[in-house]
């Protein structure tokens, strides 16, 4: 500690991971720590060897990496406090000071897949490999949960002491707003036919996000006679997808944009009519409260954490019925006071969740921990 100002070492995924929610978590939250002024913050993390050519040796050097050379970097760091930002690494922390050392847990999905029908099921060594490393989170000072379901996983599914948890929710970004129309200029007629409705779905793909869902629900609303069209942000449809949305006859009302950038995703935030996002399940959900401090509103499905962080401000059907889920998506397409009460608690909602309010909560937990550590 230099001159009484505590020094904090964020412990950052491996670059080699490529998990670009785990590093924008990490990024924003170096910066807000950073902006307090009150902390020394640091980030350390490494990455590939040099000799390291063609797939094979890549790969050997990649489990190297994770297991023996990050080990053996982190045993060479020096902090009062030392913080993972990411639950994948937890059995890194035996090479630091346990008693001075938090792990933030964005969700225990695997282990979750396992007990409940999320849409998928981890390959048995994935779920072993993932269970021994979580596992670890039960000698660390402190569990930081980003949402209460997190937190209930951690204490249920891995025995962590409840006293040793806590829920620090994410912020979101303040780019994150509504736009003026005349910044949206004519993008609207480029995705869609005038008079359609626009429904986004941003997702990484995964199983768990429920990309079937979204497509039956955007059939349910066409079935209808709702004129609405699909703008997917994120993985494209894979082939068993696409082949899905061909057998419901929705040729032409999907549109796939791929990855895009903060700026595109913020102008189609304010281009939607609905952001629609049934997840399985989720550790806490940005796109919801993103669409909702644009101005769009939102409908979700009942997973827990999106209960949490949406409250009142979302429509909320069950993942697996497209039926309750179009019938939510029609509710605000047809009624302008539903959609306007939307907008109104949405904005609402989304103030809550600031990233300088999650690093004031991460600041107290610092001194906890030290305090607790110097006794």
């Amino acid at each position: 500690m230099v001159n009484d100002v505590p020094t904090v070492l964020l412990v950052r995924p491996l670059p080699a991971l490529r998990n670009l929610s785990m590093e924008r978590y990490t990024d924003a939250l170096a910066a807000s720590l950073r902006a307090r002024g009150d902390l020394r913050t640091a980030e350390t993390t490494i990455g590939p060897s040099n000799w390291a050519r063609g797939p094979l040796a890549a790969g050997i050097d990649r489990r190297l990496t994770r297991f023996v050379r990050f080990r053996r970097h982190l045993s060479h760091q020096h902090a009062d406090i030392y913080h993972f930002t990411n639950q994948t690494q937890a059995d890194l922390a035996t090479a630091l000071p346990l008693q001075r050392t938090i792990v933030t847990v964005h969700d225990l999905m695997l282990l979750r897949a396992e007990e409940d029908p999320l849409g998928f099921r981890g390959s048995w060594p994935a779920v072993r490999l993932f269970r021994w490393r979580v596992g670890h989170l039960r000698r660390v000072a402190h569990v930081a949960c980003i949402s209460e379901q997190t937190r209930r996983d951690v204490i249920e599914l891995v025995g962590v002491d409840p006293a040793r948890t806590s829920v620090i929710p994410n912020g979101i970004d303040e780019r994150f707003q509504r736009l003026p129309a005349e910044q949206l200029g004519q993008q609207r007629p480029s995705l869609l036919p005038a008079g359609s409705s626009l429904l986004l779905h941003v997702s990484t793909g995964e199983p768990y996000k429920n990309v079937e869902g979204t497509l039956r629900t955007l059939a349910a609303l066409r079935g209808r006679g709702r004129d609405a069209v699909l703008v997917r942000v994120g993985q494209p449809l894979t082939r068993a997808q696409s082949d899905l949305a061909d057998r419901l006859g929705l040729v032409g009302a999907i549109r796939d944009l791929g990855r895009v950038s903060d700026e595109r995703l913020i102008e189609l935030y304010n281009l939607a009519d609905v952001l629609l996002f049934p997840s399985h399940y989720e550790g806490f959900g940005w796109p919801p409260l993103e669409a909702m401090a644009c101005g769009t509103p939102v409908v979700t499905s009942q997973a827990a954490a999106l209960l949490e962080v949406t409250g009142d401000a979302a429509l909320h059907a069950p993942a697996d019925d497209a039926t309750a889920l179009a019938n939510a998506v029609e509710s605000i397409l047809t009624d302008p006071v539903t959609a306007d009460r939307l907008t109104t608690l949405g904005f609402e909602r989304a103030a809550q969740y600031r990233w300088e309010t999650t690093a004031a909560s991460f600041a107290e937990l610092y001194q906890a921990v030290l305090t607790t550590a110097d006794m």
